[in-house]
Formats: structure tokens, C-alpha cells, sequence
């Protein structure tokens, strides 16, 4: 499981006519490197084995563990924390879920109209 910023540079054509675009980069890149932002990740523990992993790993690397993707978030589906539609049995982070639904009414997955 990886996560990366990208910061792209504004196309050469633009810096000559865009001093703008320039100070947007030069404060993006001056963001990524500082040395007052976090630069871990946030993370969580395996349930089986208690290695240290990044939160939205859904494997384990190193036992192997896999975890099911919420449909909504993308996220593991973790003990406790998640629900199930009762139509086609995908799930999702009970938090996350229940917003969707509030919203939409609908499975994100199946469209299978939910009370």
C-alpha cells in the first residue's frame, strides 16, 4: 500500500505569462517539504497480527491479512466499524454509510432502494 503527493509543475508556456501559477507551485512544493506538517501517514493496527499499518491498507504485508474495501470509501472493512446491504451483501464503514443513504437512499453498489 503506497501514498503519494504529485505536484506538478505549471506547463513552460505559462511561467513566462503567469507569475501566478509559479507562486502556486513554489508554495505547494514549499508545503511538501516543511517541516511543520506531519509527514507520516496516519495508521491503525492489524487485527491479526498488530503491525503497525497504513489505514487504508487493505493487506497486511506482513501477514498477509486482507480486508474487504468499503464501497463507499475505499477503505477496509474492519470489525465493528462496518454494515452490510442487505441486497447484494456489500459493505461499508457504518459512518460513511449511513451519510450515503441519508443522502441517496439507495445501495452505492447494487442501487437497491434501502429504508
Amino acid at each position: 500500500c503506497f501514498f503519494f503527493l504529485m505536484i506538478r509543475r505549471p506547463p513552460r508556456s505559462t511561467q513566462s505569462r503567469s507569475s501566478a501559477a509559479s507562486d502556486v507551485y513554489k508554495r505547494q512544493l514549499q508545503i511538501s517539504i516543511s517541516q511543520k506538517i506531519e509527514q507520516a501517514l496516519p495508521t491503525r493496527q492489524c487485527e491479526k497480527c498488530n503491525t503497525k499499518i497504513f489505514e487504508a491498507c487493505l493487506c497486511c504485508p506482513k501477514c498477509k491479512t486482507t480486508w474487504e474495501p468499503c464501497v463507499i470509501t475505499g477503505y477496509p472493512l474492519v470489525k465493528g466499524q462496518s454494515t452490510n446491504c442487505r441486497s447484494c451483501g456489500k459493505g461499508g464503514l457504518k459512518e460513511h454509510w449511513s451519510e450515503y443513504l441519508s443522502q441517496f437512499a439507495t445501495c452505492p453498489w447494487c442501487k437497491q432502494v434501502l429504508n
